[in-house]
């Protein structure tokens, strides 16, 4: 999101104070991403592909369901990171999800999608092996990237902002 005038230098660039802020969350929302990569790695590394097909809180997924769910963001963080733009961001973290209606007709085509996908495997390790390989690497990207803006399905966000959706 365009910053307020008062964070505009006369150049109609961000100011130097929002440069700062904007670095500083950016660091901060990508020790968070790398984080919780690291722990779901840990975590669905130890499974077994019994415990893969067993059922999460997420209605009608199993574990296998939704980490390739989340294989889906760390593919979309691959992605954006290799489309940087210097156009204004028109979306912030919050209001990326606004179109995102659990319960309708689209969040049913995307179940549906991901339980093919995972169903998709030869055996759900396939899958952790994946999320391992690409997550790994979208935060190698992440660290890379000197660029401040990113679009991502359709959409612009600043580089913390876009790390948020990840978290």
């Amino acid at each position: 999101m365009s910053g307020s005038p008062s964070e505009k230098s006369e150049a109609g660039r961000p100011s130097a104070g929002r440069e700062v802020r904007d670095q500083l969350k950016r660091d901060e929302m990508l020790e968070a991403v790398a984080g919780e990569y690291a722990r779901v790695t840990s975590l669905v590394s130890s499974l077994s592909d019994a415990d893969m097909l067993r059922a999460t809180r997420c209605e009608t997924w199993s574990v296998a369901d939704l980490l390739f769910h989340m294989l889906g963001d760390a593919d979309r963080a691959l992605i954006a990171f290799a489309s940087p733009t210097d156009e204004p961001a028109d979306v912030d973290f919050a209001s990326y999800w606004a179109p995102f209606k659990p319960g309708g007709e689209d969040a049913v085509q995307h179940a549906r999608h991901i339980r093919v996908g995972a169903a998709a495997y030869a055996r759900p390790q396939g899958i952790v092996d994946r999320w391992r390989v690409t997550s790994e690497a979208a935060i190698r990207a992440a660290k890379a990237s000197p660029h401040g803006r990113f679009t991502t399905q359709g959409h612009v966000l600043e580089a913390g902002d876009f790390l948020a959706t990840l978290a």
